[in-house]
Parts: structure tokens; C-alpha cells; sequence
């Protein structure tokens, strides 16, 4: 009998200390899930790896981007960030997500889009937490982007009046008629033309065509249509937000 008894003390005792050993080991286990890599950035591709890595943004920013990854995550972990604005008193919680881990090592990616009215100017954090614990804390500022005075349609007229062209601007009706019909619907474009000039030496010698648009993306566009266009002897000059058109290379020269 006291052989007997000996076994099942021994049998519970090694029950219990398996049981101990599982235990350490499936804390072990939650214990080492691990945060890596958080990014603030402009985008992503498609693996959530990010790209334009940035702290500061415009108010503009379509969207705001917290990439990260996840290591030896237990099933139904989940992560979660809250957006907060800084500059405000109290702070102001903007927005709050969960994901899900599907995978016990994953990469990720929270968005945060731009408001109507655009990202308040100031400073923002994310914040990352493990199954409701912070764990990682990254900050971002908003700032109003700076306004630089676009000189160059004065420094076109300028050159051109220089190199001896009388240049007369266009009446807003004839702004808003070739807008429509000679760029945007004759070359599929989305534009808006500042301002328009045209140009001669000696009323008929030398014509020249100027065209101010409110972006320099915009310029490049009509630019571009212009050269696939390609018509015989048409000559292309294109500085900044501002697109001359001309025939002849010695105004063209003026430029060089």
C-alpha cells in the first residue's frame, strides 16, 4: 500500500509541475509578442511597408499613415491605435481603430484621412497598444504649407518685352473660352489658366503665345499634350506654372 501511494504522489507530482512548465512557456509566449518598425508616413505599398517616411505633414495630406509589424503575436491578439490632436485643451481623441492579428507575425497599416476642412495645424500622436496596453507612441505635426510668390509669368513677359515682343493679356472671357476649348477639351486635361498673353515683334513678325496656369503639375500636363501633339515646327518653352508657344527658335533663345 505504501508502495502505491508513493506512485500517485509521484504522478501528481509530475502532473503539476507539467502543468507549471505549460504555463511558463504560454506566458512566455504572450510575453515576447513584440511591436517593430512603426513608421509615421505618406503612403503604402501593398505589403503595408511605408513609404515617404515623414513627421511633418501639409494641411492638404490626403492621408496619414502608422505602419508597423507584429511578431510571434497568440491568435486573437489585437491591435489597436487612437489618433490624438495635441494642441487643444483637453486633447481630442479624433479617432480609435482595432485590427484583428491574423497572423502571428504580420505587417500593418492604420490610415487616418484628411478632414474637409483639412488637418488642423499642430502636433498629433498615435498611439499603439497590445490587447489594451500602450505599448509604442509615435508624434506627427500638421503645418500650413508655405506660400511662395510665383513669379514667373512676370519673368516671361519680362524676357519676351525685352527681346522686343509687345505682349497684350487676354479679357476673362478669352481666358475662360480657350481654357475650355483649346486645353482642357481639346487635350482631355483638368487645368485652370491664369492668365493668357499673346504676343508679336512688329505686329506680325515673331508671334509668341504665353499661358499661366495655377499649378506647375497643370503647366507640365498641357506641356506634355502639346509635345505628343508634335505639330511641324512648333516650338515649346515651359517655366514653372508658365507655357510659351512659339514658331520661332530665336525667341526660344531668349530663354538659354
Amino acid at each position: 500500500m505504501e508502495g502505491n501511494t508513493l506512485k500517485k504522489v509521484l504522478v501528481i507530482f509530475n502532473v503539476l509541475v507539467f502543468s507549471i512548465f505549460v504555463l511558463f512557456l504560454t506566458a512566455c509566449d504572450f510575453s515576447s509578442t513584440k511591436l517593430s518598425n512603426i513608421e509615421v508616413a505618406g503612403g503604402i505599398d501593398k505589403s503595408n511597408q511605408p513609404l515617404d517616411i515623414k513627421d511633418v505633414f501639409q494641411n492638404d495630406s490626403s492621408v496619414i499613415y502608422v505602419t508597423g509589424s507584429i511578431s510571434n503575436a497568440p491568435a486573437r491578439t489585437v491591435v489597436s491605435i487612437e489618433w490624438i490632436y495635441l494642441d487643444a485643451d483637453p486633447e481630442v481623441l479624433i479617432d480609435s481603430v482595432d485590427l484583428n492579428v491574423s497572423e502571428t507575425d504580420m505587417d500593418f497599416a492604420f490610415s487616418l484621412t484628411k478632414p474637409t476642412a483639412g488637418w488642423p495645424s499642430g502636433d498629433y500622436e498615435a498611439r499603439i497598444y497590445v490587447d489594451s496596453t500602450l505599448e509604442e507612441t509615435v508624434s506627427f505635426s500638421v503645418e500650413a504649407p508655405e506660400v511662395v510668390e510665383d513669379t514667373a509669368i512676370d519673368d516671361v513677359i519680362a524676357i519676351l518685352e525685352t527681346g522686343g515682343y509687345v505682349m497684350e493679356s487676354r479679357d476673362a472671357d478669352s481666358i475662360a473660352y480657350f481654357q475650355l476649348n483649346m486645353v482642357n477639351d481639346k487635350y482631355d486635361l483638368v487645368t485652370t489658366v491664369v492668365s493668357c498673353w499673346l504676343g508679336y515683334v512688329n505686329q506680325v513678325e515673331r508671334w509668341v503665345e504665353v499661358v499661366q496656369f495655377s499649378s506647375e503639375n497643370e503647366a507640365q500636363s498641357y506641356e506634355t499634350a502639346l509635345g505628343i501633339e508634335a505639330t511641324e515646327g512648333r516650338l515649346v518653352y515651359r517655366q514653372t506654372t508658365v507655357v510659351l508657344v512659339t514658331y520661332s527658335q530665336d525667341t526660344i533663345d531668349l530663354f538659354n
